[in-house]
């Protein structure tokens, strides 16, 4: 993973994030920054209460976390798989369990799109890959809470993509 100078800026703007107010059984919303090399974000990955980090180097899809102890202090793992290489788009949210975190990862390279959970600190989550042939080559992706009738506790996903045609940005 390459090193990069916007990492003290994301913990400071993850940490700043996380003390703004929501409603009531709303999560603080996990906001992705993205510099040339990486994508940052951040949550409360283990349910203890603290906002923790996330790092992807867009190249390799290997991604870091940053489980807070205490304020401040951080016990990183080592880098874990996304399943994708390439990655041009991120998004946290409860997309595989209602209870449990977890990273989305796309890449424009044959429609890819993978789930991963994120809510151990010891043992890595396995890669779910998402079929997508709705457009071609997404290259972001957005969790989101859409709502309705028969929801099941999960956030939906948004994908976008600049490659369709004549439509782009579809």
């Amino acid at each position: 993973m390459k090193h990069s100078s916007f990492l003290a800026l994301a913990a400071v703007a993850a940490l700043t994030v996380s003390a703004m107010p929501v409603s009531a059984g709303q999560p603080a919303p996990s906001l992705i920054y993205e510099s040339p090399r990486e994508f940052f974000g951040s949550s409360d990955f283990d349910k203890d209460g603290r906002t923790d980090l996330l790092i992807v180097d867009k190249e390799s899809g290997k991604y870091r976390l940053g489980y807070q102890l205490a304020s401040g202090v951080f016990s990183w793992v080592d880098c874990r798989m996304s399943g994708i290489k390439g990655v041009a788009g991120v998004s946290i949210g409860h997309l595989l369990a209602a209870d449990q975190m977890a990273v989305a990862f796309t890449s424009p390279d044959d429609n890819q799109i993978t789930l991963v959970d994120v809510s151990s600190s010891t043992a890595p989550g396995r890669p779910v890959p998402v079929p997508f042939t709705a457009a071609l080559g997404p290259n972001t992706v957005v969790a989101v809470e859409i709502g309705g009738a028969g929801k099941s506790g999960l956030a939906d996903l948004y994908v976008g993509s600049i490659y369709n045609s004549p439509d782009p940005n579809q």
